[in-house]
C-alpha cells in the first residue's frame, strides 16, 4: 500500500467517524439532550443529492483530538498533495454512500475508458473543495513569499489592484474518435493547454489517420476562472513596499464581481505560475496562489479603521492656515522641487469625487494631468506616490497594458453592428485615480482607444433625464518619457505621431527637465547639505504628513461639494475674458471653454482641501496661476542641445591635453604651446579658454598666470 493510499484511508475514516456533540431541546422545550452530528457525512450527502457543488473543510477541526496528526502535518507541509488525497477520499466515499448516482457513474465510466491510454486519467469531480481557515490564523507576509513556501498553505490579506473578467475554461476534456469510437479524457490544470489532434488508439496509429478527433462537449467539464492581483495592505506599509504584488487564481464558486480597491482575505496553496520568460526582477512575480478560500471585506478606503492618533492629526490639519503649502511640502518629500506639479497632483486627487446632486448637472469633476520629461526626472516616483495615497487608484505601465488587458478590445460583428467594448477598468470602477506610466510606450491602437475614453468624459447629463450612456469619472494622471529631440523628429515626419493626438486631450501638461537653472541648482545643493548635516540636534523639526493621514484626509475632503457664489462667478468670467483678450495674448489661441472648466474644477478642489463650502476669489486666482504654469512649462525648459554640443567640444579638448600629458609624462604644460596645438586641431580660442575654465572649476587642473603653465592636480 502506497503512502497516498494510507493517507486516503486515514482521511476516509476521519470523514466518516468525525462528529460534533450538540445539545438540542425536545418538543416541550424543557429537556435538553445531546446528539452527535456527523457534519462531513451530511456535506457528502448534500453533494450526492446535488444540493451543493462544493465541499467545505474546516481547518478549525485540526484542534480536535480525533484529527490525525500526520494529516495535519501533511496539510501545512504540502497543501496541494493534501487536497488531492482529500479529493480521492471523497470520490471513494461517493460509491459507498450512493453507488447508483447518475453523474458519478458517468464519470467512472469515462475514467475506465481513459485508463486504456491516457496518463492523466485522475478523476476530476464536479465539486470544489473549500478550506475554511481558523479565524485567529496568522497572516502570511508578502516579504516571506519564496521558494520555501511553494506548495504550502498561505493565508494573506490584501487589496485588489487588478481584476480580470470571468472566463470559462476546460477542467477536463473528453475526446471521441469518429473512426474507432475510442474515447479518452485529458486533465487540464492550467488556463492554456495543448489539446490532442490525433487518436492515440492502436487502430488509428497503425492506419496513421488524423483529424478524426472531436471534443465531446456534453461530457467535458467546464469551470469558471478568474484572476485577481492583490498587494499587501498598505495601511501599515511604507510607500516603497507597495510593489509586492501576487496573483490569485479563483475557480468555480470563488469567482465573483470583485472591484479594484476592495480588501480581501484569501487562503490557498502557493504555486509557480509557469512563466516562459525569466526576466522577472522579483521572485514573487513568478508565483501565484490557487485559492481554496476567499472572503470579501469592506472597502478600506471608504471605511478606514482609523485610530485616535490619525483623527487627532486630521483635526490639527483643519486648524492650520497654510494647509495648502503643508500638503505640497509633504507630498513626495523624496522628490526635490516641482512644488507646482505636486499641488496640481493633490488637486487632481481631490477633484475625483462623487457628483453633487444639488446641482442641475451630473458630470465628471476629474482633472487629467500629463507629466512629460526626460529620464531621471522622478516621474515614476510621483505617480507611485499618488497611487499610494489615493483612496482608490490603479497603477499601470504602458508597456504592460496589453498583457494585462488594461485597455478593452473592440469586438465587431460581421453585420457592422455596434461595437461591444469591455470597459472593465474605466466604466466599472468610477471615482478612482488611474496612474499610467510610460505612456509613450503604448501601441497605436491603445492610443486611439484611450482617446475614445477622453471623448466620453465630455458628456454632461441633465438631472431627471434617462440615459443609457455611462459616465466616466476617473482622473487620469500619466507620465511619458521624452527622448532627445523628440519634437523635432516627430515634426520632420510626414505623418503626425498618434501620441500627439493623445497629449492634446489632457487638461494640464507639465514638462520637466534634468537641466536646472542656477537658482534651482543652488537650492538643491542647500537641500542636500541640510539633509546630511552631522549635527542633528540643531536641525529644525519639519513634521511631514504620513500616508495614512493623507488617505484619511482625502476621504473626508471628498464628501464636501463647494459651490460658486454669484460674485465669485462674475469674478471668474471677468478674469477669463481679460485673460483671453489683453493680459495673456501669447496664449490666446490655447485658451478656450475647456480652460474655463478646468479653472472651476481646480478652484473647487482647492476649496475642498480647505474644507470650505464656498469657492473664494483666491481659489480662482490660484487655479489660473497653475494653468499659466502648465502652459509656460515648455518655455521654462532651456535649450540643452547647444549646451550638450559645447560640453562635447570641451571634453574633446580635455582628452587632447590629458593624452599629451601622459605621453610627455609631465604634470605641467605651457599654455602658449597648448593654445597653438588646440588651434591646429580645428578648435577656436574661445573654446580653448572655456575648456580651461570649466575643468579648473572641477579641480582637474590649476592655471598659473605668472608662469603661464597648466598644472594637473594630483
Amino acid at each position: 500500500m502506497t503512502t497516498y493510499e494510507i493517507y486516503s484511508k486515514i482521511l476516509k475514516n476521519f470523514l466518516i467517524n468525525f462528529n460534533v456533540s450538540e445539545r438540542v431541546k425536545t418538543k416541550n422545550h424543557r429537556i435538553e439532550k445531546t446528539i452527535k452530528k456527523f457534519k462531513y457525512l451530511e456535506r457528502l450527502q448534500f453533494l450526492v443529492n446535488q444540493n451543493n457543488n462544493f465541499f467545505e473543510f474546516d481547518l478549525n477541526d485540526f484542534s480536535n483530538d480525533a484529527f490525525p496528526k500526520e494529516i495535519k502535518w501533511l496539510f501545512f507541509s504540502n497543501t496541494t498533495r493534501f487536497l488531492k488525497i482529500l479529493e480521492k477520499a471523497i470520490n471513494e466515499l461517493f460509491s459507498e454512500i450512493s453507488p447508483n448516482v447518475s453523474f458519478l457513474s458517468v464519470q467512472n465510466f469515462f475514467d475506465k475508458k481513459g485508463k486504456i491510454f491516457s496518463k492523466t486519467n485522475k478523476h476530476i469531480p464536479r465539486f470544489q473543495i473549500i478550506t475554511k481557515p481558523v479565524s485567529d490564523h496568522p497572516f502570511t507576509s508578502f516579504k516571506s513569499l519564496g521558494a520555501d513556501l511553494v506548495g504550502k498553505f498561505i493565508f494573506l490579506k490584501g487589496i485588489i489592484i487588478d481584476v480580470s473578467i470571468i472566463k470559462i475554461i476546460i477542467k477536463k476534456a473528453v475526446y471521441l474518435c469518429t473512426l474507432c469510437n475510442f474515447e479518452f479524457t485529458q486533465e487540464i490544470r492550467e488556463e492554456n493547454f495543448k489539446p490532442f489532434f490525433r487518436c492515440p488508439s492502436k487502430k488509428c496509429l497503425k492506419e496513421k489517420s488524423g483529424n478524426n478527433l472531436f471534443l465531446n462537449t456534453n461530457e467535458t467539464v467546464f469551470q469558471k476562472f478568474q484572476e485577481i492581483t492583490v498587494r499587501e495592505n498598505f495601511l501599515n506599509d511604507e510607500f516603497f513596499l507597495t510593489d509586492r504584488l501576487l496573483k490569485i487564481k479563483l475557480l468555480g464558486d470563488l469567482t465573483g464581481n470583485y472591484e479594484i480597491g476592495e480588501s480581501v482575505t484569501a487562503a490557498g496553496a502557493l504555486l509557480p505560475s509557469h512563466l516562459k520568460s525569466t526576466k522577472n526582477k522579483n521572485f514573487i512575480d513568478s508565483l501565484s496562489m490557487e485559492a481554496c478560500y476567499i472572503k470579501r471585506n469592506s472597502f478600506p478606503f471608504l471605511y478606514p479603521n482609523r485610530n485616535f492618533k490619525i483623527e487627532k492629526e486630521i483635526m490639527e490639519l483643519f486648524t492650520k492656515k497654510n494647509i495648502y503649502s503643508t500638503f505640497s511640502e509633504s507630498f513626495a518629500p523624496f522628490v526635490f522641487g516641482n512644488s507646482d506639479v505636486k499641488k496640481v497632483l493633490i488637486l487632481s486627487i481631490l477633484s475625483n469625487s462623487l457628483t453633487n446632486n444639488k446641482t442641475g448637472l451630473r458630470g465628471h469633476e476629474s482633472i487629467n494631468t500629463l507629466i512629460l520629461g526626460e529620464v531621471g526626472t522622478a516621474k515614476t516616483k510621483l505617480l507611485k506616490f499618488v497611487w499610494s495615497i489615493s483612496p482608490a487608484s490603479i497603477y499601470k505601465s504602458g508597456k504592460n497594458l496589453l498583457q494585462k488587458n488594461f485597455f478593452s478590445q473592440t469586438l465587431t460583428n460581421e453585420n457592422n453592428q455596434k461595437t461591444l467594448e469591455k470597459e472593465n477598468y474605466f466604466t466599472n470602477f468610477n471615482s478612482k485615480i488611474v496612474c499610467l506610466d510610460d505612456l509613450n510606450k503604448i501601441k497605436e491602437k491603445d492610443i486611439f482607444f484611450l482617446n475614445k475614453i477622453f471623448k466620453k468624459k465630455e458628456i454632461f447629463h441633465l438631472k431627471g433625464r434617462q440615459t443609457t450612456e455611462k459616465i466616466f469619472s476617473n482622473s487620469i494622471i500619466a507620465a511619458a518619457t521624452l527622448e532627445k529631440d523628440f519634437f523635432g523628429k516627430s515634426l520632420s515626419q510626414k505623418q503626425l505621431n498618434p501620441f500627439f493626438i493623445l497629449v492634446s486631450e489632457f487638461d494640464l501638461i507639465f514638462l520637466l527637465s534634468c537641466i536646472k537653472e542656477k537658482n534651482q541648482e543652488n537650492n538643491l545643493a542647500k537641500h542636500v547639505i541640510f539633509s546630511f548635516k552631522k549635527n542633528q540636534k540643531n536641525r529644525p523639526e519639519t513634521k511631514k504628513i504620513e500616508i495614512p493621514i493623507f488617505r484619511s484626509f482625502f476621504i473626508e475632503a471628498r464628501q464636501i461639494f463647494p459651490s460658486l457664489p454669484s460674485t465669485v462667478f462674475d469674478f471668474l468670467i471677468y478674469n477669463y475674458i481679460m485673460w483671453r483678450s489683453h493680459h495673456k495674448e501669447n496664449y490666446r489661441n490655447q485658451i478656450d471653454i475647456k480652460t474655463f472648466i478646468i479653472i472651476i474644477r481646480l478652484s473647487i478642489s482647492l476649496a475642498r482641501l480647505k474644507f470650505q463650502n464656498l469657492v473664494s476669489k483666491t481659489d480662482i486666482i490660484e487655479a489660473i496661476r497653475l494653468i499659466e504654469i502648465s502652459k509656460k512649462s515648455p518655455n521654462k525648459v532651456p535649450d540643452f542641445s547647444n549646451k550638450i554640443e559645447k560640453e562635447q567640444i570641451e571634453n574633446k579638448i580635455y582628452l587632447i591635453i590629458r593624452d599629451l600629458s601622459i605621453k610627455c609624462k609631465k604634470w605641467e604644460l605651457e599654455l602658449s604651446w597648448l593654445e597653438k596645438l588646440i588651434l591646429k586641431k580645428g578648435f577656436s580660442r574661445e573654446e580653448f579658454v572655456s575648456c580651461l575654465g570649466y575643468y579648473e572649476e572641477l579641480n582637474i587642473w590649476k592655471l598659473s598666470v605668472f608662469s603661464g603653465k597648466l598644472i594637473f592636480i594630483r
